[in-house]
């Protein structure tokens, strides 16, 4: 199946530098490796103020995350867009142990799994997105 051209990363993020190629590459990994079709998957990345705006604006919360991911399709065919704070990425990598980029993947893989339909809500729900986020970082070596 060919997806290469219907993933795309932009930085939309006023000061940080990334590298949007190796995030594609790897958002692509991701959903060829779950094996569902792809008609469009963008990732941001921005910043805190607009993650912030998108989060009140959409979900009706007034508060940061990390990642915010709005499906547009069907779970069988990904439609959807990723937007990852870049500046929680900068402040909590530390915390858990990784880099400002191992926790970026980290957000994006987490995103895109929410896109194909896996969810958070419970301890077990948590723990196989986790695991699922640690394969697809160790794939590409994070």
């Amino acid at each position: 199946m060919e997806i290469e051209g219907k993933v795309t990363v932009v930085n939309a993020h006023p000061s940080e530098s990334i590298d949007v190629d190796e995030l594609r590459r790897l958002a692509v990994h991701v959903v060829q490796s779950e094996r569902v079709s792809v008609d469009h998957l963008d990732v941001i990345l921005c910043d805190r103020d607009r993650h912030l705006e998108l989060h009140r604006r959409y979900l009706g919360k007034g508060y940061p995350t990390d990642v915010l991911a709005f499906a547009l399709g069907t779970n069988d065919v990904i439609e959807g867009e990723v937007y990852v704070d870049l500046d929680t990425a900068r402040e909590r990598h530390a915390e858990f142990g990784g880099t400002v980029e191992s926790e970026i993947r980290r957000y994006m893989i987490h995103g895109i799994l929410h896109l194909l339909g896996y969810r958070d809500g419970t301890a077990v729900e948590r723990d196989v997105m986790r695991r699922l986020e640690d394969l697809y970082l160790k794939s590409v070596g994070s």
